[in-house]
């Protein structure tokens, strides 16, 4: 089997009874459309979008685009009228001008179907539909709707000229027709569904769905009229952006200067010094009259004196002698201290204290001999050191106290 050239099955295809091309506009045909069926205005047939306002018969009939309705074939040296839109993508008729290029910040719905804008543009637009509707423009000669149902029921969500009617069961459709003609003249059923109880009715340009559906409410055998939805796709409106109140300028305070403080040195050690130095201990000079100093010649004369004194003492006793000291206080008491030297040699110390008390003696009892204290008896002379030894250490009736040390003699 031999395979067909690409131009030929082309041109099979174009040669097809029935078969039509859909044409779109440069800027129409790059734009995304919905899968759905809608209705063509013209021959009340099916489009292949129900964004799409023509079909393919009436849009090739009619040299059109299919979606927003510029002719095909203009003169190449006019440029194409240029389509004003309304924020839904919906367009505004041609007669209405440009929109006013001064408007308001605010944000509501549109009257039309026209999306949500300033209310400087719905002004606009109401103005333009209220001139329409008075000299008979605007859809066809179909009369405008009122604006409370505008804003309940936007424009281009649903057919212009269509209604769904339900009725009740039973009825045939030439009675349905009948009833419907009889409250809106002109009404044509266009389908009945499910047994006549649901009619597609068109409207004629008279009347428009508003006024319909109020003449329909009291109509023998009618349950309720509803308008026929169209699926779009509608923008959604883009959020109110607050710009935020710009903040006040904060000054920061400038920093503090950084003085720099110069690091002081640290100390320096104290410097070792050597302690002072001490001279070795050295016994006391021996006293030396007149081996220094200021010498006192009187002092020097009687200490000559005094020492040739005792020199002649000691000569004439033949170096046995005794010497003695005494010490006594104010108050009575006191003490003796006596050194007994013989042959030039001390063999004996007495020390005798006393208090300065008289002793007591018995009275009518004299001191006898050999009592301490009595006299020596006569023919006997007594030795110094023999006495001491003689007496007590301790003598109770004279309160006196008397301590003997005797010295080996030579």
């Amino acid at each position: 089997m031999k395979k067909l050239p690409l131009f030929a099955l082309l041109t099979l295809l174009l040669a097809l009874p029935g078969f039509t091309i859909a044409k779109l506009c440069s800027k129409c045909s790059r734009l995304a459309y919905i899968q759905a069926i809608g209705e063509c205005p013209k021959c009340k047939g099916f489009t292949s979008s129900a964004a799409h306002k023509l079909c393919k018969k009436c849009s090739a009939k009619e040299n059109k685009c299919q979606n927003c309705l510029v002719a095909l074939d203009a003169d190449k040296g006019k440029k194409p009228q240029k389509i004003l839109k309304g924020p839904s993508g919906k367009a505004y008729p041609a007669h209405w001008g440009a929109p006013p290029l001064r408007q308001t910040r605010d944000l509501r719905p549109l009257p039309g179907g026209y999306g949500r804008g300033s209310g400087t543009l719905a002004r606009w637009i109401q103005q333009n539909l209220d001139k329409d509707a008075a000299s008979g423009k605007g859809s066809g000669k179909r009369p405008a709707v009122s604006r409370s149902f505008i804003a309940k029921h936007p424009a281009g969500t649903y057919s212009e000229g269509d209604l769904l009617v339900g009725m009740q069961k039973g009825l045939e459709k030439e009675a349905c027709k009948k009833a419907l003609a009889d409250a809106i003249p002109g009404l044509e059923i266009k389908r009945a569904m499910f047994g006549n109880t649901i009619l597609h009715v068109n409207l004629p340009d008279s009347i428009n769905v508003e006024q319909a559906m109020a003449k329909l409410k009291g109509v023998e055998g009618v349950r309720y009229s509803e308008l026929n939805g169209r699926v779009g796709i509608q923008p959604v409106p883009r959020p109110i952006q607050i710009q935020p109140r710009p903040q006040p300028i904060q000054i920061q305070p400038a920093p503090p200067t950084v003085r720099i403080r110069p690091v002081p040195a640290p100390p320096r050690p104290p410097e070792l010094v050597a302690p002072p130095h001490r001279p070795d201990p050295v016994a006391p000079p021996v006293f030396r009259p007149g081996g220094g100093g200021p010498v006192d010649k009187a002092k020097v004369a009687q200490f000559k004196k005094s020492l040739n004194t005792w020199e002649k003492l000691k000569e004439e006793c033949g170096g046995n002698y005794s010497y003695s000291k005494r010490w006594s206080s104010w108050v009575g008491f006191g003490h003796t201290t006596e050194v007994v030297v013989a042959n030039n040699k001390v063999v004996e110390r007495r020390y005798k204290s006393f208090s300065g008390r008289p002793r007591p003696v018995a009275p009518g009892k004299p001191r006898g001999p050999g009592s301490p204290g009595s006299p020596a008896a006569p023919g006997k002379p007594r030795r110094h050191h023999e006495d001491a030894l003689s007496r007590p250490l301790l003598d109770l009736r004279g309160w006196t106290r008397r301590r003997t040390h005797r010295l080996p003699l030579a």
